[in-house]
């Protein structure tokens, strides 16, 4: 592959304009750089972005109080969304099940 920066290794991935990552060496955890999740008050929904520089079409689980799950795709700006319904009032923690140290809480009233 050959970029503005020189030839690089096969191993090596280009995401999102933002520079070339060694996605396939370093591992998924490596390239999840935060996980943010927030409520819509009265609305029961809670919708969480995990923040990444995985490269476009990655799909990651996100994981609500090691209860619900929903697989999102990361876009080509890096991120995965998904969004939670029906969420029950009180604190929630959403987590990425394939690396489950990034995690991101949020206040449901």
């Amino acid at each position: 592959l050959v970029t503005p920066e020189g030839i690089v290794p096969a191993d090596f991935a280009v995401a999102h304009g933002r520079g070339i990552y060694r996605a396939d060496v370093c591992g998924l955890c490596e390239g999840i750089d935060r996980v943010k999740a927030r409520c819509r008050d009265g609305a029961f929904k809670l919708k969480a972005t995990a923040v990444t520089t995985l490269a476009e079409g990655t799909t990651l689980t996100l994981v609500r109080d090691n209860v619900e799950t929903i697989t999102a795709t990361v876009n080509a700006r890096g991120k995965a969304k998904a969004t939670f319904q029906d969420v029950p009032a009180g604190a929630h923690e959403v987590c990425v099940q394939e690396c489950t140290t990034k995690c991101a809480t949020a206040a449901c009233q």
